[in-house]
């Protein structure tokens, strides 16, 4: 499938409509800019079911989680823990941690000297970006974040009560969180998606009922 046919199955009349949507560059053009912003929105879709199921057994919101996994991974799950190890938020393999983990040079805020310092961290590996989702709705879960769940309708909200729990030490953390939301129609993504899992279901449901009411019939 072309890429131009591609963004037309993402429900977009044409390649200008997408990159308008977007805020890019409306030329009608499939540049780089273009493709990039292809590979985010398909990789946000890959995400999406996960994101979506986990919210609805556990309470992290999905738009949270995959404008933390944006803001972590980079755009299109780019970073090299992203690609090397499906780390998508950039969670540590601390001593309690057994699993398969990597060591990589990392950027950490530093409060006293108010700069960012590089340092040589373990990060967790996992075998799927599925599995790594799972895993880090158990942080979010923990005694730390699970207070953040009173926010849960509000996926900026909760953002905000994590990142003040001590989430990120970046003071900027939150301010590029919300950007990245809101550029991606990240909470408009997430809202569709649930909108028509919805209407699947109903019309799973409508069609199991003209089966039943066609056999009473028949018995009829």
């Amino acid at each position: 499938m072309s890429e131009r046919d591609q963004i037309l199955a993402l429900g977009f009349p044409d390649v200008r409509a997408f990159q308008r949507y977007y805020g890019l560059t409306v030329d009608g053009i499939i540049g780089p800019q273009t493709r990039g912003a292809l590979a985010q929105v398909q990789w946000l879709r890959q995400l999406l079911p996960t994101a979506i199921r986990l919210e609805r057994e556990a309470g992290p919101p999905a738009a949270a989680r995959l404008t933390q996994a944006t803001l972590e991974a980079g755009v299109a799950g780019s970073s090299t823990l992203a690609r090397a190890g499906n780390n998508l938020f950039g969670v540590k393999a601390g001593p309690d941690w057994t699993g398969a983990w990597g060591e990589y040079w990392t950027s950490e805020w530093d409060p006293a000297t108010k700069q960012y310092v590089r340092v040589r961290a373990r990060f967790r590996h996992y075998p799927s970006v599925e599995a790594c989702l799972e895993d880090h709705t158990q942080l979010l879960l923990g005694p730390r974040y699970r207070p953040a769940l009173a926010y849960r309708d509000s996926p900026a909200g909760y953002l905000r009560a994590v990142w003040r729990a001590g989430y990120a030490t970046s003071p900027t953390y939150l301010d590029t969180a919300v950007a990245i939301m809101a550029k991606w129609h990240i909470e408009a993504l997430v809202r569709d998606a649930m909108a028509g899992d919805v209407a699947a279901q109903a019309a799973e449901y409508r069609q199991r009922l003209v089966k039943v009411r066609e056999l009473v019939a028949d018995v009829e």
